[in-house]
């Protein structure tokens, strides 16, 4: 409880804040989405997202014929994150050269 976890699948993985609770079954992962997608190696495949996007960790697949939405479960595993945490980059506005 209170430590940050490794959340990870075949998709991806993500860095995620664990609180354990009588709320959510034993064995189970509840994640909020809301983290921007933050790659720690931008353009590797499978890159370690530091921001928590879950969507990294489920197909890319539509809800249905009408909708673009994202599934809402997944099997996954999760570890104690080990090791010094990475930045979250994304608040940093890109440098633009000649601007």
């Amino acid at each position: 409880n209170g430590d940050v976890v490794r959340i990870f699948n075949k998709r991806g993985q993500v860095l995620g804040g664990a609180v354990v609770t009588e709320a959510v079954m034993e064995g189970v992962v509840r994640m909020q989405e809301g983290g921007w997608y933050d790659p720690k190696e931008p353009g590797k495949i499978g890159s370690l997202c530091v921001h928590g996007d879950v969507n990294v960790l489920i197909a890319d697949i539509p809800t249905s014929e009408l909708a673009q939405g994202n599934q809402a479960t997944a099997l996954v595993e999760i570890e104690k994150f080990k090791g010094e945490l990475p930045a979250i980059g994304i608040f940093k506005a890109p440098s633009i050269k000649g601007a």
